[in-house]
């Protein structure tokens, strides 16, 4: 008999863990008491109040930590509050009982996670959760591969409106530009549409480097910048007015759509005060694209929002920005080890025996 398991927490990592759960053998339940294992992402939200049964009973738990759970648990543990310290603590104490017991399993989908769970007593193994299969490999080379012929033509059709008003002087540039964006076209080398691109949800703006990229913005008034604001459908004029003029303000997307318009970016800015790992990062890395983060990681720049100076970062875009050579490491190196058919033999080991 095939073992089920209930999902809960956040929803955008559960589509992307469902498949790995699938392949160990697991189907998902709805119904929370009779679930052989309880998958628990987001752990901030999930303490034993919200699930006694599973807390103080024999029913198998998996903790996976993301981000910034592990912040707020950074902060709970050592709370000056001495009430939320003792709930903290007494949670604390009921996982360490069930990891003891082989009733848990606590995964960290970082190293960096790793650790600073270890600073607070939680144990932990890493195991990340992606989004990088085969479909999505597919995907990101067709819309970089679109992404370069589109440009080209545009490209094309905007010479020859300056050859029409110009004359031969402007139609020799157009001609060298022409050829210069078909060479880029066959080589798969997009013309990028947006030189920088941001990911901002407005309720947690100064969390995610709102100040900062629009700061960005403002000091490069000839670079243009796209920024998605993913918590909202619309967004306000007044929301808009947070950004200079030379920002495309973009509401929530899909995944199709975002994944375009990485496609169609330089480079990507994220400046989180803390982070897990990111998909977003993954998924720009994956479209060869270069990624200014505040989480060291490889075949990225690193940026601190706190510590570098706002020249210092506006000089290393425009570096990144003028680089011809695309991020092939970075997407070698995300494929190598963050796609999903390799990660699936991973999970299956961690839950021999769970």
């Amino acid at each position: 008999m095939r073992r089920s398991v209930y999902f809960a927490g956040n929803d955008t990592f559960k589509q992307h863990v469902i498949p790995f759960f699938r392949g160990a053998g697991l189907e998902e339940t709805t119904r929370k008491k009779d679930a052989d294992i309880l998958y628990v992402t987001f752990g901030g939200h999930y303490g034993p109040l919200a699930h006694p049964i599973s807390w103080y009973g024999k029913q198998n738990m998996v903790f996976h930590w993301i981000g910034s759970d592990v912040l707020r648990w950074q902060e709970g543990i050592r709370s000056k509050n001495i009430i939320k310290r003792l709930y903290y603590r007494l949670w604390r104490r009921l996982m360490l009982r069930k990891h003891r017991r082989k009733q848990l399993i606590s995964l960290a989908v970082t190293e960096h996670l790793q650790d600073k769970l270890s600073s607070i007593g939680i144990p932990a193994e890493v195991f990340p959760i992606t989004s990088i299969h085969e479909d999505t490999i597919r995907m990101a080379e067709e819309m970089d591969a679109g992404s370069a012929a589109k440009e080209a033509r545009q490209g094309d059709a905007e010479a020859g409106k300056r050859e029409a008003k110009t004359g031969k002087g402007e139609a020799e540039r157009s001609k060298t530009g022409k050829k210069d964006r078909h060479a880029a076209a066959s080589s798969g080398e997009a013309y990028r549409a947006t030189d920088v691109i941001g990911y901002i949800p407005m309720d947690d703006f100064d969390f995610y480097g709102g100040p900062l990229f629009a700061s960005l913005a403002e000091r490069l008034p000839q670079r243009r910048f796209t920024v998605v604001v993913p918590d909202r459908r619309e967004v306000s004029d007044e929301e808009r007015a947070q950004f200079p003029g030379n920002v495309r303000v973009l509401p929530e997307l899909s995944f199709e759509a975002m994944q375009q318009e990485l496609a169609s970016s330089r480079c990507m800015f994220r400046a989180t005060r803390h982070d897990g790992l990111s998909l977003l990062v993954l998924e720009a890395l994956l479209h060869e694209i270069h990624v200014l983060w505040s989480q060291p990681f490889p075949h990225t720049y690193h940026v601190d929002p706190e510590l570098t100076a706002p020249e210092e970062l506006a000089a290393r875009v425009e570096h990144l920005i003028a680089m011809k050579e695309k991020n092939t490491e970075g997407k070698r190196f995300v494929i190598e080890r963050y796609r999903t058919d390799r990660l699936q033999r991973e999970f299956e080991k961690l839950f021999s025996g769970f």
